[in-house]
């Protein structure tokens, strides 16, 4: 103690004067001493051990059996050792048998107790020199230094407020330090030297005179009484430090949803930093709740899920999750509106940089980082709050963590990709020369209203939503500069315009729209801001003026059109009453829109006409194929193929024109299938069935030939596959002997099933077949299969399997199975009869299903 400063409890610090200097003194008698008798109090929490150096921050680096690592720590000095506290865990060195080496930088200094060793790292020279100065006189004084308490907590939790668990109250302690860390960590030091297993009620509060970190913390130093106190303490800590970090996740991403909610809807024109998009106050509301759910949906819902859990394995998603919606997106977009600046050559003024230092964005980013340091540490700490027992986390668990984990990096990349790309495309947009968002708004709005005014038929609104776009769109294209999308708005509204007056009969107003379309068209000849549709409409444009220029012959043709639209409209609703009447109707339409499409020289029409046509005689096959009329159905469908391939070459990318042309070819493909199907009954019931067979054959050789010539690849495969199932079952079950060949049936379902390996029915026909076969063992897994594919069997597939078992000698499964098949059957016809399709259904199965029930009956209950 002699030549050291030691701190009083009252917190003063008192020099002992060296040994030297004490000797070097004059020695006095002492006074006698009044023999006065002192009551001793007995103190009822022990007292804290006394500091030679108080707690501060030092770098640790531990060489022993785990890996090196150099960590930052607290450390203090007491008499009898040194005292280094961790997250949690609080480690006492004894300065007996303590080897120290003190490197050259005075900086630092090696400990060595046994074969452990650890290097403690100061900040300056000076802290380091007095620190191995006053660990070496500790050690010279080592069997004069006060014990105290020796019982050492393995570590000491951080608890705000303490669950009820049986504890010692160790007094309160308090540090002061000029960072959070710093201050949570050397209380915790204290009351680990106290011999507290934590400190609870914390208690934090602000000290500006040591800056702008500066922070004083006060708790009370408590000692658990078992280890399943000790245990709550510690998941008490961790659940306290998650609720929090989550509170503040939460409260940061509901701010940037209210910001971005803000700018895009209530202040999105006011910024200058949004495109117009011509949307309502109502459609921007929706598109923004949309967006903002897309894409802040995954980190509230990791957030969440981390405040269920609490797996510490969640704090790296979360944190990711919250790192990406905030700093992430916030950065992006000031990168991407920068580099669309510096592309762009604008200036400062013009690029609108003032975005660079908004603090409002920059207070999010900063937040986000620091949520996300959070996280992450808390996520490295759990390693040390949270019990041993805790961390050992199932298979499970890791496996979900790891994938949300990879789900948050792929959220994160998808993220930043999309919000860098619609920054750069807005940015790039609104730097050019002369774009006037204000303006451009209600321009963009009025011209949404009158289309959609359109839609709903009411063009006297649509002329005057149109009429004021218009007006905003000739005062935009009228300023020096103006960009060319303002043309081409210009050019849009006035084609609309003159739409609504040709519709309105008001020929003279809408051929003077169209001239002033076609006009701006005429002057932006390849400018990459005409757009596919742009094009199509100017073509529209000079279509509809060379009509209204024309004459009689286009006002007769267009006169036609109409007729046959009306005509065909008229057809369509017959049609769905199934009335007769729909066909002629249908016939006359069609043969006006012959007679207009070759005389037409307005090639938009022309390429409509065609789709049209297409349309129609597909509307009329399928209606003569319901009539029976074989021959006229066949002719029409023909026609709506013909057409219906000269509108997919038109229009390749048109998903309407494909499905109309596929739906012609399916009806022709049924309709002769069923011709084919009428001729082989009538062989059948004229008992040639030799002819029969060579009929099959024929029309399986046509399906291959369609399939070898590649043409509609997919539909000949799926009648190829149908013809083959049938054919095997007539080879299978054909009454004349001779004709019956079961192995060829099976060779012939077997290949419908791999053309077709979907349709229940032909694995069906495949376990009949091998049940004629003999196959009962390939045909009751063949109804295995279909059971797997299905789900269950149904009563055909119940009494075939009851027959294989049955022939297998598995006597008893084959009677419990038949009595499934019945029970089946019975519940079909009683739900047939409270049902007009079932009964329809059942009456069509009815004639099979009972003969293979009586078969099946007789092989298995009369042996």
């Amino acid at each position: 103690m002699a030549g050291s400063s030691i701190q009083c409890e009252c917190g003063c610090i008192v020099h002992v004067p060296s040994l030297s200097v004490l000797h070097s003194q004059a020695i006095t008698v002492p006074r006698p001493i009044p023999n006065v008798q002192f009551e001793v109090e007995t103190l009822p929490r022990p007292k804290p051990f006394t500091e030679i150096i108080a707690p501060m921050q030092a770098f640790v680096t531990t060489n022993g059996d785990q890996p090196q690592r150099r960590v930052s720590m607290m450390v203090a000095l007491t008499a009898d050792a040194i005292w280094i506290q961790d997250v949690w865990q609080i480690r006492r060195i004894p300065h007996q048998d303590l080897e120290i080496e003190k490197h050259r930088n005075g900086a630092e200094f090696d400990l060595t107790l046994g074969s452990k060793k650890l290097r403690l790292e100061f900040t300056s020279v000076a802290e380091g020199e007095s620190w191995c100065r006053e660990v070496q006189i500790q050690q010279q004084l080592a069997s004069d230094a006060p014990q105290g308490d020796l019982r050492l907590p393995e570590g000491v939790a951080f608890v705000r407020q303490a669950p009820e668990i049986p504890f010692e109250d160790l007094g309160r302690v308090e540090f002061t330090a000029q960072t959070k860390w710093a201050a949570d960590r050397g209380l915790q030091l204290r009351a680990g030297m106290r011999g507290a297993d934590a400190v609870i009620g914390v208690h934090r509060e602000k000290c500006p005179e040591l800056g702008w970190g500066g922070r004083r913390v006060i708790g009370l130093a408590v000692r658990a009484e078992d280890a399943d106190a000790r245990k709550r303490l510690r998941l008490k800590w961790y659940a306290e430090e998650v609720i929090a970090l989550v509170k503040r996740m939460l409260l940061l991403l509901t701010i940037q949803v209210g910001v971005l909610f803000l700018i895009g809807v209530v202040f999105r024109s006011g910024t200058g930093l949004q495109a117009p998009t011509g949307e309502t106050q109502s459609e921007a509301l929706v598109s923004a709740i949309l967006w903002l759910g897309v894409f802040y949906a995954l980190p509230f819902a990791l957030v969440v899920l981390l405040l269920v859990l609490r797996w510490p394995q969640l704090l790296r998603s979360a944190g990711l999750a919250v790192l990406a919606a905030t700093t992430g997106l916030g950065l992006t977009a000031l990168i991407s509106h920068l580099v669309a600046v510096l592309k762009s050559g604008a200036t400062l003024t013009q690029g609108k940089v003032w975005v660079l230092v908004d603090p409002v964005n920059w207070a999010l980013i900063i937040a986000g980082i620091v949520l996300f340091a959070r996280a992450w540490r808390l996520a490295n700490n759990a390693r040390q709050i949270l019990p041993q027992e805790m961390q050992a986390v199932p298979l499970a668990q890791t496996a979900w963590a790891r994938s949300l984990f990879g789900a948050t990096c792929m959220y994160a990349v998808a993220l930043l990709g999309l919000v860098a790309f619609e920054r750069y495309q807005q940015s790039v947009y609104l730097l050019q020369p002369g774009i006037d968002v204000r303006r451009e708004q209600p321009a963009l709005l009025a011209l949404s209203e009158g289309v959609a005014h359109i839609q709903r038929g009411d063009l006297a609104s649509s002329e005057q939503a149109f009429k004021k776009s218009l007006r905003l769109w000739q005062e935009l294209t009228a300023a020096r500069a103006a960009p060319t999308i303002y043309d081409v708005n210009l050019a849009q509204t006035h084609y609309n315009l003159a739409w609504v007056y040709e519709r309105q009969g008001r020929e003279k107003e809408a051929e003077k729209h169209y001239a002033e379309m076609v006009a701006i068209g005429d002057k932006l000849p390849g400018d990459a801001a005409l757009d596919n549709e742009f094009r199509q409409c100017l073509i529209s444009a000079r279509a509809a003026l060379t009509d209204l220029r024309g004459g009689n012959l286009n006002r007769l043709l267009k006169e036609k059109d109409e007729t046959a639209a009306r005509k065909y409209e008229d057809a369509q609703v017959k049609d769905q009453k199934g009335e007769v009447e729909a066909e002629r109707l249908y016939q006359e339409a069609v043969d006006l829109w012959e007679e207009v499409l070759p005389q037409s020289t307005n090639e938009a029409y022309r390429r409509m006409a065609v789709g049209t046509l297409a349309t129609a005689y597909l509307q009329l096959g399928n209606l003569q194929f319901r009539f029976a009329k074989r021959t006229e159905a066949e002719a029409t469908l023909k026609k709506a193929i013909d057409y219906g391939e000269k509108s997919v070459d038109q229009a390749p990318h048109s998903p309407l024109a494909k499905h109309n042309l596929d739906l012609a070819r399916n009806t022709l493909d049924s309709l002769r299938e069923q011709a084919l199907q009428e001729e082989l009954n009538k062989m059948w019931a004229a008992k040639r069935f030799g002819d029969a067979i060579d009929r099959y054959k024929q029309s399986i050789e046509q399906q291959e030939e369609l399939i070898r010539a590649g043409k509609d690849r997919d539909n000949a495969e799926r009648r190829l596959a149908y013809r083959l199932q049938r054919f095997a079952w007539v080879l299978a079950h054909c009454p004349d002997p001779k004709v019956v060949d079961t192995g060829a049936a099976i060779k012939h379902a077997f290949r419908a099933t791999q053309l077709q390996p979907n349709v229940g029915d032909y694995w069906y026909v495949l376990a009949a077949v091998q049940y004629r076969n003999r196959d009962w063992k390939d045909s009751l897994e063949t109804l295995e299969k279909l059971k797997a594919m299905e789900g269950a069997s149904d009563g055909s597939g119940l009494l075939l399997m009851a027959m294989n078992k049955h022939q297998l000698l598995q006597r008893v499964e084959a009677r419990e199975t038949l009595r499934k098949a019945v029970a089946w059957i019975e519940e079909y016809k009683r739900k047939a009869e409270g049902n007009a399709i079932v009964r329809y259904q059942y009456e069509m199965t009815r004639p099979a299903l009972e003969a293979l029930r009586q078969e099946a009956e007789k092989l298995i209950e009369t042996k």
